[in-house]
């Protein structure tokens, strides 16, 4: 009897997939130990090799160009009605899925390595490392504590007017803890890192969940930061790159984020996706529907596995895309159609955080996207310009006009708002030097650098509360 090693080579949604070279080193002094270049065996991405007699280690490498390459340790039982491999060394590797193995014929058996090539690779320690190595100028790398304003209801602005904070209909939240994981992913091309906080709870597993995880997808919010083209150092791993994730992830004061207390303020499960784009490049061809999808696709193997789920088998859900100031143009090339399945099925929502793009651009493509479903999507826009706000408001003809305080305005309908929140006049009168408790409100300035600031500091937690995501 015969014993043949099998790799069989899968992309991230478990579809063949060719690879480069599939090695293996068979441990021992015997005829056939050391190093193997693993032959082709017929079908797309699988390799196969007989095991040498009396091995019973061995370590498999595969390499593709434009994946990180996968190794991985594992162990020959025999006896027993047929051999069968487990898994050695550190266990289980990330871009392993499983083990399997069958009768070959003639008496021979196959043991089979199943092996995902995938685009991302745990980054933790890298930022550790930044953390540790800039320590003076980190506040934390994980999330805490920290006020967060709830939006009480669909409107943002208040239609009685109000005075102050009390222009916007909310109520102050002293203390949001977020619940979940934070993880950070190398990526093999721009952009080079990625930040995904995974709140809890929204992975299951058949035998603890008692649910099938086929059936059960993963939601994301996609969120695109402005140009990064005035950051410095090595890219992706220096401290501007870090500290531009905890400046959004994390911190609260002052003219931060905390998007992960705004995640968890407003309920969402939706895994939050934040791409740190390089200086020189952005996000390179990150952008269109296509690569966001496949984008997603390799965060939910990516976060299924580090959440110790064996064999991923939750798919993509929904997602929502957003953008900041002139990620803006990243959420128009959401928008292009380019990809039926995502267009049609993927893309649920859509947010703007005082954007900056080709307007008119962007409102058409909002309009045809959105008109498409109208019963299933949604879009949330806040600003401070004028021309925004007029050129935006008629996409949803149903939509309610309020007005508010200082030349602000709402047009609200049951999925949808557009915002205007003027600097002049709506800003100035929030007395933003004077906040009802600085413990729970943000300070800023009245001008339009800092205002600008605030719209992503306060109107996640308001777009994800009213998500379906």
């Amino acid at each position: 009897m015969s014993t043949f090693l099998v790799v069989k080579v899968l992309d991230v949604n478990y579809n063949p997939h060719k690879a480069a070279s599939a090695l293996v080193t068979f441990a021992g002094a015997g005829p056939g130990t050391g190093r193997q270049t693993m032959k082709p065996a017929g079908p797309v991405g699988v390799f196969e090799i007989q095991i040498p007699a009396g091995v019973e280690e061995m370590q498999i490498g595969v390499d593709e160009p434009g994946f990180f390459p996968v190794g991985q340790e594992v162990r020959l039982k025999k006896g027993g009605p047929a051999p069968a491999l487990t898994f050695a060394g550190a266990g289980q590797e990330l871009y392993v899925r499983n083990l399997d193995g069958h009768a070959r014929g003639a008496g021979d058996f196959n043991v089979e390595v199943f092996v995902v090539l995938g685009q991302l690779q745990d980054a933790r320690d890298n930022i550790d490392a930044l953390a540790n190595k800039f320590k003076a100028n980190v506040l934390f790398k994980d999330p805490v504590a920290l006020p967060v304003i709830d939006f009480v209801g669909l409107t943002v602005i208040n239609p009685g007017g109000g005075s102050g904070w009390g222009q916007l209909l909310h109520s102050p939240l002293p203390s949001v803890t977020p619940k979940g994981r934070l993880l950070f992913a190398e990526r093999t091309t721009l952009p080079k890192l990625v930040a995904i906080w995974v709140p809890a709870g929204v992975t299951v597993t058949r035998e603890k969940d008692k649910v099938n995880p086929g059936q059960v997808p993963l939601n994301f919010h996609l969120f695109y930061h402005p140009s990064p083209g005035v950051l410095k150092g090595s890219y992706p791993f220096d401290f501007a790159f870090m500290d531009l994730i905890f400046r959004y992830l994390l911190y609260w004061k002052v003219l931060h984020k905390q998007m992960t207390n705004q995640h968890q303020a407003s309920g969402s499960k939706a895994i939050l996706v934040f791409p740190v784009g390089n200086p020189s490049g952005w996000n390179g061809s990150l952008g269109d529907q296509t690569s966001v999808l496949r984008l997603l696709q390799e965060v939910a193997y990516f976060v299924q596995r580090k959440l110790k789920i064996p064999f991923p088998l939750q798919p993509v859900g929904r997602c929502a895309v957003s953008g900041f100031s002139a990620g803006g143009g990243y959420v128009v090339k959401a928008l292009a159609g380019d990809n039926p399945f995502f267009n049609d099925n993927v893309l649920a929502e859509v947010y703007g955080f005082d954007i900056r793009t080709n307007m008119g651009d962007f409102a058409a493509k909002l309009k045809a996207w959105w008109r498409g479903g109208t019963n299933r999507r949604a879009y949330r826009i806040y600003t401070t310009v004028p021309d925004h706000f007029n050129t935006l408001q008629g996409i949803d003809p149903a939509a309610t006009l309020f007005q508010g305080a200082g030349g602000a305005k709402e047009r609200q309908g049951p999925q949808t708002n557009v915002v205007l929140m003027p600097v002049s006049g709506f800003w100035t009168t929030l007395h933003p030097e004077a906040p009802p408790d600085p413990k729970l409100f943000q300070t800023f300035r009245a001008n339009f650098d800092d205002v600008h600031q605030m719209f992503p500091a306060l109107f996640v937690e308001h777009a994800l509360k009213h998500s379906t995501l």
